[in-house]
């Protein structure tokens, strides 16, 4: 990437930039690439590239040392929202369900989740509306309502839906099991990159990693298979 960052980050050509942070923050373990990205999306976005300027504002709010400067993410989040921006909407609606940067306000949050479903047909947001009505997650538990929001969302070729959905019907929760369509569904979120490439950001939290994990232990000395994997991926994971 050397070469690249000597001509690249001269360039004017917010494409060229952008593709350059994303490179650098995708790729960088190092605090000076996150810095030098975070440097190049603003100058891309200084361009007016859309994309850039979400990506700037996403590594401001995820930064835990605030080296980005939150409270400007959250305007520009804001000023963005308000503009109809669906991907400003997404992302205000993950922070105040998780309180980043902002007070939690799960109330606003589905607010902002059921108008992107609903009005704009937004499939991100009918998934995640869909996930959180399922597991009660902001919202008081609806399983017809959140069957119906994934339903949606699925036919949208959303990743993150096909994939509750195929859990839905391996386990008859709200539907009947289906083997076959669990096995199409999983191919479906498969195609779409799920679940890498839906950014944890995004995805719905029903609980607390410390409880997740208690109930994988558990279920884990009884020799549940499952259990015995996903422990496996958190302690690989951290």
């Amino acid at each position: 990437i050397a070469p690249l960052l000597e001509d690249g980050e001269m360039s004017d050509d917010p494409e060229v930039l952008y593709l350059l942070a994303r490179k650098l923050r995708d790729s960088g373990k190092r605090t000076s690439d996150l810095e030098k990205a975070a440097r190049i999306f603003r100058k891309a976005a200084s361009y007016g590239h859309d994309l850039a300027h979400m990506a700037l504002i996403q590594m401001m709010l995820l930064d835990g040392a605030n080296k980005y400067g939150q409270e400007e993410a959250v305007q520009w989040l804001e000023n963005a929202a308000s503009q109809n921006n669906h991907q400003a909407k997404l992302l205000l609606a993950a922070c105040l369900r998780n309180g980043i940067s902002l007070n939690k306000n799960p109330q606003r949050a589905m607010e902002l989740l059921n108008t992107l479903a609903t009005d704009e047909k937004n499939s991100s947001a009918q998934a995640m509306l869909g996930a959180c009505f399922l597991t009660g997650d902001g919202a008081a538990r609806n399983i017809p309502r959140g069957i119906s929001f994934l339903k949606q969302a699925v036919d949208a070729g959303d990743g993150l839906a096909a994939w509750k959905m195929a859990i839905c019907q391996r386990n008859g929760i709200g539907v009947a099991k289906d083997p076959r369509m669990v096995e199409v569904l999983f191919n479906k979120a498969s195609d779409d990159f799920f679940p890498q490439g839906v950014e944890d950001f995004w995805k719905p939290t029903a609980l607390q990693f410390s409880e997740a994990v208690g109930i994988f232990k558990s279920m884990s000395s009884s020799g549940n298979k499952n259990a015995l994997l996903w422990l496996g991926i958190c302690h690989e994971n951290g």
